[in-house]
Formats: C-alpha cells, sequence, structure tokens
C-alpha cells in the first residue's frame, strides 16, 4: 500500500501517467485531507472522475 499526497497526484495527472500508480501498487490510499485539497483545484475534480 502506498499513501500518497496532493503534489504528486496533480504531477502524475499532469503528466498523464496516473495509470503507473495502479500498475506498481494494489492499494493506493488517498488521505481525506489530500483528497479535500484535490477536489478544491481545478485539476482535482479530474482525478477521481477519470481514476476511480
Amino acid at each position: 500500500m502506498i499513501v500518497s499526497d496532493t503534489g504528486p497526484l496533480i504531477v502524475l495527472f499532469k503528466a498523464d501517467l496516473l495509470f503507473m500508480l495502479k500498475e506498481l501498487y494494489q492499494e493506493i490510499l488517498v488521505p481525506e485531507a489530500v483528497r479535500n485539497e484535490l477536489i478544491k483545484k481545478p485539476e482535482g475534480g479530474s482525478i477521481f472522475k477519470n481514476n476511480p
């Protein structure tokens, strides 16, 4: 399992490399505070819509 922070998720999303997390880790934990921070950012909502 990996715990993710906001910055790496946004960078991977913008580089169209977010899929790599799914390939490397079976379980990815996004803490509620990180999720809330992502939702406030313009690209953040897309991260969750496109990558359940």
